[in-house]
């Protein structure tokens, strides 16, 4: 379980090619015989946004190098007034999860931001952000093709920085959620959380 991970305090925007891609709708189709996999993700309301919005990036990895090839998915929380008071301004911030096709591959949560203005945000990286490589504690998932995985719910900490992160999860309510999509015919749903990368030692591959 990933919490509260060492991070180095950077506000530099890291910049990757590609952009966002969108989180499924309700009427999305998804079977085994597809070629991508379908990644399910909870988001957590997160403490410290007390206006904007906070953000995850998540980013595929090349296996070889371990460098990021570009930011593919990004997923949007809301801000915590208290244990049970949240704020909802608009639709998306009210979806507790949300679900990615995504290409089969190796991920990484590649940095989380503060947004609070038209041009201003406050970022925690998760890789080294001079050779966009993972580094000890990135945090790290795979994703199967034809398989439906939820790699659990992210909770941010955007009053510190850098910002902490936990991890947790409610497989039954992930599960029901995938069964509110009707056009996703394999309802075998995988947990598989997200992981603390490990730089092999040196000398080692």
């Amino acid at each position: 379980m990933l919490a509260k991970l060492p991070l180095a305090p950077l506000s530099l925007v890291l910049l990757l090619a590609g952009c966002g891609a969108s989180s499924l709708d309700k009427d999305a189709t998804f079977s085994p015989a597809d070629d991508a996999g379908m990644v399910v993700i909870g988001y957590l309301p997160s403490y410290g946004i007390d206006k904007g919005f906070g953000q995850v990036n998540f980013a595929r990895y090349d296996v070889e190098t371990k460098k990021v090839t570009g930011i593919s998915y990004m997923g949007k929380m809301v801000g915590m007034l208290s244990d049970d008071a949240i704020v909802l301004t608009d639709k998306w911030r009210s979806a507790r999860f949300r679900a990615y096709k995504m290409t089969p591959g190796e991920y990484v949560l590649a940095h989380a931001d503060l947004v609070y203005g038209t041009n201003a945000m406050r970022t925690t990286f998760y890789i080294d952000t001079d050779s966009k490589a993972l580094r000890d504690n990135s945090p790290v998932f795979t994703v199967k093709r034809g398989e439906i995985v939820y790699i659990g719910d992210v909770a941010m900490d955007f009053g510190r920085f850098p910002a902490g992160l936990a991890i947790k999860s409610d497989v039954g309510r992930a599960a029901q959620f995938v069964k509110t999509m009707p056009g996703v015919t394999n309802q075998t749903m995988t947990f598989r959380p997200l992981r603390s990368f490990v730089l092999p030692a040196a000398g080692k591959q």
